[in-house]
């Protein structure tokens, strides 16, 4: 690649607009009225994760204490930009 200043660009808007990762978690706690849920990454118990949004094709109701998840990063910098995609 060259060093014109275009292509630095499109590498940073690449970067935002890609997901930059996931991460297996564990739920914690479940909010059925916000469809929020608490959780914690496999590996990393020490760090509890609160609200994350659940995606919208999961039902609150149905998810349970204990299930494991995948959890989508949009920003790996600020754990808050993420969202519980399902629930095993």
């Amino acid at each position: 690649m060259s060093a014109h200043p275009l292509n630095k660009t499109w590498v940073k808007q690449h970067e935002k607009l890609l997901p930059a990762t996931y991460k297996k978690a564990i739920i914690t706690a479940v909010k059925i009225q916000n469809a929020t849920a608490d959780v914690y990454y496999v590996g990393n118990p020490q760090t509890t994760i609160r609200s994350l949004p659940l995606s919208k094709q999961i039902t609150p109701s149905s998810v349970k204490v204990g299930m494991r998840c995948k959890v989508d990063l949009f920003d790996e910098k600020n754990s808050r930009d993420a969202v519980i995609a399902y629930c095993y």
